[in-house]
């Protein structure tokens, strides 16, 4: 009938699609697509970037995020979420690049490597911050549209 779970309550990608035992590399390729959006995102957004002009990408980056990372939290099937992961991927090392590079070319030499492990300390505490918020929401889906949701916030950056 089934797995069962001692998870009290809480629901995660392994326990909805019982990603255990013969289907326990499908965690493994949940890592991966995020992994190749990367690869395929820095390519593709360096070229936005220097094409269209950084704020332009990173606005297409973060509207992307944004689809991706809600429709990731609500299909059904587990192919679909390793399909919006790769897209999620892909627009969010975009964005990052986008970003690292304008904020760097705006400060100039002088300060470029401060503003950079600035920038990179940003990342680390939301690192940090994830396991809390992971303790608190129990429910992947919703962890995933908390993680999202920011990135409806850099939106409004763009202006």
């Amino acid at each position: 009938d089934g797995w069962e779970y001692n998870y009290e309550g809480r629901k995660s990608l392994v326990t909805e699609f019982n990603l255990v035992c013969s289907d326990g590399w499908l965690v493994d390729m949940y890592q991966s697509t995020l992994n190749v959006g990367f690869l395929v995102g820095s390519f593709a957004f360096g070229y936005f970037a220097d094409r269209f002009g950084r704020m332009k990408s990173f606005l297409l980056s973060n509207v992307i995020n944004v689809v991706a990372g809600i429709a990731m939290a609500v299909v059904p099937d587990f192919i679909s979420i390793l399909v919006l992961r790769t897209i999620y991927g892909f627009s969010i090392k975009g964005g990052w690049m986008a970003i690292y590079v304008l904020l760097t070319e705006i400060v100039g030499v002088k300060y470029r490597r401060t503003v950079g492990i600035l920038y990179q300390m940003f990342f680390s505490i939301g690192l940090l911050i994830l396991p809390l918020l992971a303790y608190f929401i129990t429910d992947w889906r919703w962890l995933q549209v908390a993680i999202t949701a920011p990135f409806a916030l850099y939106i409004a950056y763009y202006w």
